[in-house]
């Protein structure tokens, strides 16, 4: 069954549950996936991978942070 939850939440959930409150994003993926299985498991695109990416990047509860290597971590 498809969450009826927002992105938004979703992702916000993710961070503040994560050890650190800070996670990439292939992490915030997986995060949802353990948590929301119809994503893993029910949805054939990438399509809701593009959603978290704009929710992150445009909602001003997120911040960006740069880390060594490759891509952003994520906070609240």
């Amino acid at each position: 069954m498809k969450p009826t939850c927002s992105y938004v939440v979703m992702c916000h959930d993710a961070i503040k549950n994560s050890p650190n409150q800070m996670l990439s994003l292939p992490e915030i993926y997986k995060a949802i996936e353990r948590k929301y299985p119809y994503y893993k498991f029910r949805v054939n695109t990438n399509g809701w991978q593009s959603s978290v990416r704009h929710n992150l990047g445009q909602n001003k509860a997120f911040r960006k942070v740069e880390r060594s290597g490759k891509g952003w971590m994520w906070g609240v």
